[in-house]
């Protein structure tokens, strides 16, 4: 029964990564259920909902993997020296939009690391308005989400006092 004991887990595991947005598990879990469903237990109907969940995770992955990369492009270089560097102004404009295929993809990595890249290039223009939309603009993707870390969510709160205050708008 081993083979139905592992469909039974990847089943419950599944739904549970996919739930909560661990796309990687979940793709896992998917390619192995896509899978049993065609070789060990013949039934069309399961097989082409995961076949489905397959492309449909392959694609957040690659969305989350490239905003991800994005985000940590910009922020490295700051690291090591925290004078502005006018190269790197604009690249955040080049990411978001070599991301703007993939804006259909509503997982929390993909919408925590694309927020962040768009705040992060603002913040170096010193637009702080529009960093200050783009920080709202997250915090409610964030809260239409079933389940979301608080952490994630004070990041972009504490993202947000820092344009206000910019702004010189201590009382909001």
């Amino acid at each position: 029964n081993c083979p139905e004991n592992a469909r039974l887990l990847a089943e419950d595991t599944f739904e549970l990564a996919h739930q909560n947005d661990v796309t990687f598990a979940a793709l896992e879990f998917a390619t192995y259920l896509k899978q049993y469903y065609v070789e060990r237990q013949i039934n069309l109907e399961k097989h082409l909902y995961y076949k489905g969940m397959v492309e449909q995770l392959r694609f957040n992955w690659e969305a989350e993997n490239l905003a991800l990369g994005y985000y940590e492009a910009i922020s490295v270089p700051y690291v090591n020296k925290k004078a502005v560097q006018p190269e790197l102004l604009f690249v955040s404009e080049d990411y978001l939009q070599a991301l703007e295929p993939y804006r259909c993809c509503n997982t929390l990595m993909f919408i925590s690391a694309y927020y962040a890249t768009k705040y992060t290039g603002e913040i170096h223009r010193f637009e702080w308005n529009a960093a200050n939309d783009t920080c709202e603009e997250a915090l409610q993707k964030l809260n239409e989400k079933s389940s979301v870390s608080p952490r994630l969510v004070r990041v972009f709160q504490s993202y947000r006092v820092i344009c206000l205050s910019m702004l010189d708008k201590y009382e909001e």
